[in-house]
């Protein structure tokens, strides 16, 4: 049915494009200029071309997926240069590269029926009654930019590579034995019994003496230390700082207005539901079915392989509905009344029955309506101008002048100052000294450059230039420095009895180590210490989902035999836990064949990825490689090369 090639179509965008291709011939972002030649490449190996725009694609793509992760304050070629991205990238494509030539010359290419029969495999390329679509094909391609010889090339590298892995594949490359015996170990299951000592709830701790507060004071010094503080001065421009002083003229308020009425004029969109059949009469046995009263998504599901799920369509406006299912199929939809069922249509070589189960009216909003936005938009498009022709001002400011405060002034922009604040962004008060996350993004910079250096140009956001720039001069730094004991004298006190009431548990949790190991009740030993008493039952090696046992201590229980006992620190540091290993099940095998096969497939294809790789190095070793250093270094500057 439609739906499962609209769905299947916009898999293979996704799956077909970023992982068509297995192991190492994963396509990123291919246009048809990678496979063009230029005589700038970045790598050879044998005759084999790593292309240079794909290489700086997956460079700049890991790029900014890795500044997704660590946030703002570091930008693309900063990343780039401190995590080597640029070189751990060229490494992969040169292994994939070898991996090419070897092919090559193995001869390995698949042939046209085996080509078939991979695209085939794609939801999105095969009709409701198994046939392969061309046109889906085609589309397919038009849609991604891909010429169809570049395309089926990939594919066919993809099942060479496919067959050259499977020479390293054998039903069982590892013993059974050898699964079965990890499979004891990896299911073995413990009960335990186990005392829990909290150092919060131990008394009688006496206050320390001077030397006593001394001493401890001296051993841990470093822990009582100021924070780092800086002060610095900044220039911060952003579009929203020109919005208040544009006017927008009432014509150019119209002209936006009538330029976005798809936006401002919504169609009127119907809920569909969709069932299709490979002929005609199949169709009309199942309208017949429901115009006696059959329920259209429960008949349609027991008489085709679709789900309920499958023939719930979603809502369409009338130009989606011809762009999915064409001119006749939309025509028909739109003179449906709500909960009325279409005559079989015929459409993309199958029968489809419509059913239009709610109707969303059309709306438009007025000017009047959307005034506000529309203007508040026009505003911000020519703040963002404004804020381009300031990059201009401050640039030539910025040539003339060193210091901060002479190029605010040239620039005629206010000059902001911030007066020893930690890293957290914390006055010397405690109060908050930034809160915006333009001023925290600066607050990062400022900490991460010395007195005396001259300031730089810098995006508020590296992905979105139109968000503003700044720039920043460090004026002072205020070295974290030790505090007297007189001034944490409270803290020392806190820290030295925390230490002491941790010694105690550890003595008593010592003592409870031998009531036990002399055969007393745990329950009896628990009390008799003031602690609690539990028991852990059916414990795995490995944490279960919503598991609350700390890892040190499910460590310890798969560390003593059975009957011994021991005792680690709790998990929230608060005392210590006593361990008893009471009881001790290994994983039984023979009663969990489908496990076993489960962890041999595991231990097969691990050995397999093993030999793979090590053949890969092996192929990166046997062929020249030539790498173009010069235009790998060009590409990531921080700064472009004159």
């Amino acid at each position: 049915m439609l739906l499962k090639l609209r769905g299947g179509l916009d898999s293979f965008l996704v799956t077909v494009l970023l992982g068509l291709l297995i192991g190492s011939f994963a396509i990123f972002g291919i246009g048809s200029s990678v496979f063009t030649s230029n005589n700038q490449q970045i790598a050879t190996v044998g005759d084999t071309v790593v292309p240079t725009q794909q290489y700086a694609n997956r460079v700049q793509r890991r790029a900014q997926t890795l500044q997704g992760q660590f946030g703002a304050q570091f930008t693309a070629p900063q990343l780039i240069r401190m995590m080597g991205l640029d070189q751990q990238i060229l490494q992969q494509m040169i292994a994939e590269a070898a991996l090419s030539e070897h092919l090559s010359s193995l001869g390995m290419r698949a042939g046209n029926k085996e080509l078939r029969a991979e695209l085939e495999t794609y939801e999105g390329f095969v009709l409701p009654d198994g046939t392969l679509s061309r046109d889906m094909v085609l589309q397919a391609l038009n849609n991604t930019g891909l010429s169809r010889a570049e395309f089926m090339n990939e594919v066919r590298r993809s099942i060479s590579q496919r067959h050259l892995v499977s020479a390293f594949e054998a039903e069982s490359m590892m013993p059974r034995e050898y699964a079965e015996a990890l499979y004891v170990w990896q299911a073995e299951r413990r009960r335990a019994t186990m005392i829990d000592v909290k150092a919060a709830d131990i008394e009688g701790i006496s206050e320390p003496l001077e030397s006593d507060l001394l001493a401890y004071y001296e051993l841990n010094k470093g822990a009582y230390v100021t924070e780092e503080r800086r002060s610095y001065k900044y220039i911060l421009v952003t579009p929203q700082q020109f919005m208040a002083e544009i006017e927008i003229p009432e014509d150019q308020v119209l002209a936006e207005y009538e330029s976005r009425s798809a936006e401002y004029k919504k169609a009127e969109r119907r809920g569909l539901q969709q069932v299709s059949f490979n002929t005609i009469d199949a169709a009309e046995a199942f309208l017949t079915a429901v115009n006696s009263g059959a329920d259209f998504v429960e008949a349609g599901a027991s008489v085709t392989s679709f789900s309920a799920e499958e023939i719930e369509l979603g809502e369409f406006e009338q130009a989606e509905a011809v762009a999915d299912f064409g001119d006749d199929s939309a025509d028909a939809i739109f003179e449906l009344a709500q909960g009325a069922v279409s005559a079989p249509i015929e459409s993309f070589g199958a029968w489809n029955v419509f059913k239009v189960v709610s109707i969303t009216a059309a709306e438009e909003s007025s000017l009047d309506d959307v005034r506000d936005e529309v203007t508040e938009s026009l505003k911000l498009f020519a703040a963002e101008d404004r804020l381009y022709d300031m990059v201009d001002t401050v640039s030539d400011a910025m040539g003339a002048e060193s210091a901060l405060a002479a190029i605010a002034q040239a620039s005629n922009l206010p000059l902001a100052s911030v007066t020893e604040v930690s890293a957290r962004g914390l006055s010397t008060s405690g109060e908050p000294a930034v809160t915006l996350a333009e001023e925290y993004t600066i607050l990062q910079e400022a900490f991460s450059k010395e007195v005396g250096i001259e300031a730089d140009m810098i995006d508020v956001d590296p992905r979105d230039p139109s968000k503003g720039f700044y720039l920043v001069e460090v004026e002072a730094i205020n070295e974290p420095a030790e505090r007297e004991l007189a001034e944490v004298r409270t803290e020392v006190i806190a820290a030295w009895t925390k230490e002491k009431m941790l010694e105690r548990a550890a003595t008593i949790a010592e003592t409870a180590k031998t009531q036990l190991a002399a055969g007393e009740d745990p329950e009896a030993v628990a009390l008799s210490i003031n602690a609690t008493s539990f028991e852990a039952k059916n414990v795995a090696r490995t944490a279960d989902q919503g598991s609350s046992l700390a890892s040190s201590i499910r460590q310890l229980i798969f560390e003593l035999d059975k009957g011994e006992i021991d005792y680690d620190r709790s998990a929230d540091g608060d005392g210590y836990v006593i361990v008893r290993v009471d009881e001790i099940t290994p994983g039984n095998p023979e009663a969990r064949k489908d496990a076993v096969d489960t962890l041999m497939a595991q231990l097969n294809a691990q050995a397999v990825d093993e030999i793979f790789a090590q053949y890969q190095r092996y192929l990166v070793d046997s062929y020249p490689k030539k790498i173009n250093t010069a235009l790998q270094q060009s590409l990531f500057a921080e700064t472009p090369q004159q």
